[in-house]
């Protein structure tokens, strides 16, 4: 899954719709980021714990997802996945009487996080970096640039991507 959308990525160009494809290095940065992401907080539990906190399939659904949909996703799936893991956790705990100790598979939540930034991501980022006040920053930015009007120091320091359906990224 990781290595096709690699290699998906291969097909971009910028006439298309995101998310999917990404452009290549978003592609790359998203499939590495993801994948160590987990894989050292995976080990960082394990070195602290002793315990196995995550299955390998979960740094390798998420370097998945960062191949599929860019570094750009990561933030918003691991943040959506980790609070519906914990909003359901804790009703297993307190509605069921669940075992604390008993684990829960993180993979299911982690899924249906990656669908979501899928279908609504980009609008869920504009939304929340417009309620930030940071999108109008973004949108400024992006139109002097399709108009040529940026200044050399206004080329460094960030990073953001313009597509027909708003902006994301960060300053």
């Amino acid at each position: 899954l990781l290595w096709l959308g690699l290699l998906l990525s291969l097909a971009w160009h910028p006439g298309l719709t995101p998310p999917i494809p990404v452009d290549p290095r978003s592609a790359i940065i998203g499939g590495a980021a993801g994948y160590l992401s987990l894989w050292l907080v995976y080990w960082a539990f394990k070195l602290a714990t002793g315990k196995e906190g995550m299955g390998y399939g979960d740094f390798k659904l998420f370097g998945a997802f960062g191949a599929w949909m860019g570094w750009q996703m990561l933030p918003l799936i691991i943040l959506l996945s980790a609070f519906t893991g914990a909003v359901v956790g804790i009703a297993l705990i307190v509605l069921r009487g669940r075992d604390r100790n008993v684990p829960i598979p993180f993979g299911p939540y982690l899924a249906a996080a990656g669908w979501i930034a899928l279908m609504w991501g980009p609008q869920i980022v504009g939304g929340y970096l417009s309620l930030a006040g940071l999108a109008r920053a973004i949108n400024d930015i992006a139109a002097r640039a399709r108009s040529g009007n940026l200044k050399p120091d206004e080329l460094s320091g960030g990073t953001f991507t313009i597509t027909n359906i708003g902006s994301q990224g960060a300053l």
